[in-house]
């Protein structure tokens, strides 16, 4: 996900700094939710992540999705394995830009399609190109996911930091819960410690225990998919709840 100024994507970012906090239940979730300013409404994401047959992509860090919400969609791409940085922040390399119409069923096959749209997303940003051994155009869907967002603002001085309650639904019926907030690649490492202090005081204040994760939604689903010992069925037409809403 792009680095953003309250939901403003930016085409071709290169570079995504990124803290992921897990949140173990519900009940966490509705503690921070309870913290935080200017919660936003919920928005629903489906998420359809790509691989090849041998599965080099994710042995060599690298990711390919499509997303889309009721407004838009996203091509994103992700580069090799995460880096850290001193701070519990992730740096790697992101590069993304909008769906056109058509494109989310044109793409969502793999194939040629597809490896042609990572392929010109690369070049056009003046990315390092892929390993020779990857070759975009083999790539096929590997599995879905649902996941529902809130956005919310992080109480305290300073410049403004958004952050973001995710929810997210596996193949397996296994939920995930997280927060995420990200940086300005630009900013530099005070400006990580600086958000990672603000994050720090909002966990303590809704008692929530500190948890950093590396691991990506990626990485979750793919064990997922190895839970059930197949494809992961097709995304059911009715969302999940959103963090931190009652169950029905």
């Amino acid at each position: 996900m792009a680095f953003h100024a309250r939901g403003a994507v930016h085409p071709l970012h290169a570079v995504e700094v990124e803290i992921k906090l897990i949140l173990e239940n519900e009940t966490e979730a509705r503690a921070l939710a309870a913290v935080l300013q200017d919660v936003g409404p919920p928005t629903r994401q489906e998420n359809l992540y790509f691989e090849d047959p041998q599965h080099r992509f994710a042995a060599e860090g690298w990711a390919v999705r499509l997303r889309r919400t009721r407004n838009d969609g996203l091509l994103t791409i992700k580069g090799p394995a995460p880096q850290t940085s001193g701070t519990a922040f992730v740096t790697r390399g992101e590069w993304e830009r909008p769906l056109a119409a058509g494109e989310w069923e044109r793409l969502g096959t793999g194939g040629a399609s597809l490896g042609s749209a990572v392929a010109q997303l690369l070049e056009s940003a003046g990315a390092t190109p892929l390993p020779p051994q990857l070759d975009p155009a083999s790539l096929q869907p590997l599995g879905a996911l649902t996941n529902v967002r809130v956005t919310a603002r992080l109480p305290g001085p300073g410049a403004p930091l958004w952050a973001e309650l995710d929810e997210t639904h596996y193949p397996d019926g296994t939920v995930g819960r997280e927060l995420e907030l990200e940086v300005d690649p630009v900013a530099g490492p005070k400006a990580q410690q600086d958000a990672q202090q603000r994050l720090r005081e909002v966990f303590g204040l809704a008692r929530v225990p500190w948890r950093p994760s590396t691991i990506t939604k990626l990485a979750r689903l793919q064990a997922a998919l190895e839970r059930l010992g197949g494809p992961a069925p097709r995304l059911s037409p009715r969302g999940p709840s959103p963090p931190g809403s009652p169950r029905r």
